[in-house]
């Protein structure tokens, strides 16, 4: 009480350093979002956006968002998804 407010998420990125990547080997990060027909205490989600790792893109979504990155598949071989993921935080609501 009276002490200061944590700093607050706000955007969340995603920086893929890999420097090659096939649609086949997985690793995709997938942001959902509630279902307007919504109607239990547990989240109905549909997905929103399946975004591919592709090498030296960016990628940033709002927070809080439910959101998973997929495994990478075992067809990637030696091949790594290679990423930097962080926030942009305020100290206000």
């Amino acid at each position: 009480m009276g002490g200061k407010q944590a700093p607050l998420r706000r955007i969340a990125l995603v920086t893929y350093f890999h420097n090659e990547w096939r649609s086949d080997w997985g690793g995709e990060l997938i942001i959902y979002a509630k279902r307007k027909t919504h109607t239990t205490d547990k989240p109905d989600l549909e997905i929103t956006h399946c975004v591919e790792p592709r090498p030296g893109s960016l990628v940033m979504f709002t927070v809080p968002r439910f959101h998973r990155v997929c495994r990478v598949d075992q067809t990637a071989g030696q091949h790594r998804r290679l990423s930097i993921a962080g926030w942009f935080m305020t100290e206000h609501a």
